[in-house]
Formats: structure tokens, C-alpha cells, sequence
């Protein structure tokens, strides 16, 4: 009779595993590539299309959409989280030290000194140039590079290429639903397919709230893109955009960033926004307040979460962010 042969995680074919690796959703990622080697390996060699962001807290957890089932991943016990941008955590320890730290790959990397996280402007990198936004201009700033691509040692040269794509009022009125509200307008960068776009967010409230009640019963009403004309000959003009060519914009303070909707599951031509614009001290009663999708088709806003998702006051001080994860582990 012959010996039976029991199969072990290592006889697994690459092939099949990425197969495997390819429909789970991205906790489920993490543990797979942690169960042995080969399949940490297969997990790296197979490209894998980006999931859904998470949301990250102020308590550092991490919020998966539009589950809403709640992740934490690993940081060192002295660090407290203040905030995501892109697949890396802002990480602040005692004496006021702050770092990068990527959960998935363990990298980390220390900030100067002098880095404030909360420094305002909405950067966006289109290499060499960086571009960053303040309330009305548009800056350019060369950060330099070598024949290799390499950033050399030299001072980057700052320059305001253009105004804003509007002019921004400040605070004004307007009347909405036959209520009149107090309404500003707040800015984002992105990068979408090679594109340098502005998104404006108009934010409101009734204008019979008290001053100090204003902001945490503001919510958001509208929102507006527009594309940077870039070429050589240009001044830089904006155009107003109507859709994101079937990309989806997750937007927030610190990290914005376009994804193909059918590949990461999220919807076509939509903005997916956080609440990121109350700089109030106390902390925030309801991290999840005004976040949602702006649908840029039909101007039509839907909850981010499903009612049925609720998330406790965390008596945590910060924004929520997006956090991207890698496209592999």
C-alpha cells in the first residue's frame, strides 16, 4: 500500500495562493502573509489590486469601510497615533519625537525635529516638483534631482505658479432648503492618473447656531474638482471636471488619493470625505461625524457607514484619516 502524503503549507503553488490572497479583504491579508514564509512570499510576488481604505482613528484604530468592523495593528507601546498619510502612521513618543511607521512592512522613520504634523497646506508630489495649496495660491516646489532621479542636496526653490481655482470668500451666507447658513469652503490636492486636481468642499450650518456650536453642527453640502492645466505653454487654468474617469477620490487633511473604483471596490466617480476640518482642543464626540460619499454624477451625498455601524466616543483628541494600504504585504 502506499505511504499517504499529507501536504504542507509550503506545497501550496504560488499561483493558487494568489488566487487565495486575491479575494480576501486586507486583516485577512496580513494574517495570511503571516503564517509562513512561502506564503509571505507568494503574497509579495503577486500584485494585488489596492483595497478599500480604512479609516484611521484618533484612538489609532482603524476602521474598515463599509463594515465597519474595527482593526488595530501594531505600534510600539510609548507611541501614540496621531493621524495616517498614505500607507504610513504618524507616531509621536515621549518628549514630543515623532516618526513614520508602516504597519505592514515594520519600516519606520524618524522626523526632524522641527516637523509639525498639523502644518497647514495640502501637498501633492508629481516628481521633482512638489505642489502644495494654500487658501488662494497654488505652489510649486522643486526639490531637485539628480541625472539618476535621486533628490540632491540643494535648497528646493519655491515658486506661486497660480491662484486658486476660485477665489475663496472666507465665511459667507447662503440659502439652502429656504434656511439660510453659514458656509466656507475647504481645499484638497490629488494626483488622479497623472492629473493634478483641486477639490473644493463646501461646508455649512445654520446661521442661527451660536458661534461655538457652529462647527461641530456643520456638515458637508457640495463639492467641486477642477484640473490643473500643466503643459508648458500654460499659466496654469483650471478646469472644472465632472467626473473622475471611473476613479474614486478619497479626500482628508492629511493623505488624498485617487484609486480605480473597480479595482479597490468603492464607486465610480465618488469623493469619500471625513470629518477633518474641526481644529477645536476638546476631544471629538463622534470621529465618524460628517464623513460620507459625494456621488460627482447626481450631487447626491450618502453615509459612509451604514447606520447600523456606531462608533463610541473615543475621548481621543485628532482627525480621522485614510489609510492605503500597500498593494502587497
Amino acid at each position: 500500500m502506499a505511504a499517504r502524503h499529507c501536504l504542507s503549507r509550503a506545497d501550496f503553488q504560488p499561483e493558487l495562493l494568489g488566487l487565495v490572497v486575491g479575494r480576501l479583504p486586507l486583516a485577512d491579508r496580513v494574517r495570511f502573509g503571516a503564517v509562513c514564509r512561502p506564503w509571505r512570499r507568494a503574497a509579495r510576488q503577486e500584485p494585488l489590486p489596492p483595497p478599500l481604505p480604512w479609516l484611521n482613528l484618533p484612538d489609532g484604530t482603524f476602521l474598515s469601510v463599509p463594515g465597519g468592523e474595527i482593526h488595530r495593528m501594531p505600534v510600539p507601546e510609548d507611541a501614540v497615533c496621531h493621524g495616517s498619510v498614505g500607507s504610513w502612521l504618524f507616531l509621536r513618543r515621549p518628549g514630543g519625537e515623532f516618526s513614520l511607521a508602516n504597519p505592514l512592512s515594520g519600516d519606520a522613520v524618524r522626523l526632524p525635529e522641527q516637523y509639525d504634523p498639523d502644518l497647514p497646506g495640502y501637498p501633492i508630489s508629481f516628481k521633482p516638483l512638489l505642489y502644495a495649496l494654500s487658501l488662494s495660491k497654488l505652489y510649486a516646489i522643486d526639490t531637485g534631482s539628480s541625472s539618476k532621479g535621486e533628490p540632491t542636496a540643494r535648497d528646493p526653490h519655491i515658486e506661486r505658479i497660480a491662484d486658486a481655482a476660485d477665489d475663496n470668500p472666507g465665511f459667507m451666507c447662503r440659502s439652502i432648503a429656504g434656511e439660510n447658513h453659514i458656509c466656507v469652503y475647504w481645499s484638497y490636492l490629488a494626483e488622479s492618473s497623472g492629473k493634478l486636481l483641486q477639490v473644493r468642499r463646501l461646508i455649512g450650518c445654520l446661521s442661527t447656531l451660536p458661534d461655538k456650536e457652529r462647527v461641530k453642527h456643520s456638515r458637508t453640502l457640495s463639492f467641486e474638482v477642477f484640473e490643473a492645466d500643466l503643459s508648458a505653454d500654460s499659466r496654469v487654468r483650471w478646469r472644472r471636471v465632472g467626473d473622475l474617469g471611473g476613479r474614486a477620490l478619497f479626500v482628508s487633511r492629511q493623505s488624498s488619493r485617487s484609486l480605480p473604483a473597480s479595482e479597490c471596490g468603492a464607486r465610480e466617480d465618488c469623493i469619500y470625505f471625513v470629518c477633518d476640518y474641526d481644529d477645536d482642543d476638546a476631544a471629538a464626540p463622534d470621529p465618524t461625524r460628517d464623513c460620507g460619499v459625494f456621488d460627482m454624477r447626481s450631487g447626491v451625498i450618502t453615509p459612509l457607514l451604514p447606520d447600523t455601524v456606531v462608533v463610541r466616543p473615543q475621548g481621543c483628541k485628532g482627525r480621522p484619516a485614510w489609510f492605503f494600504p500597500t498593494k502587497t504585504i
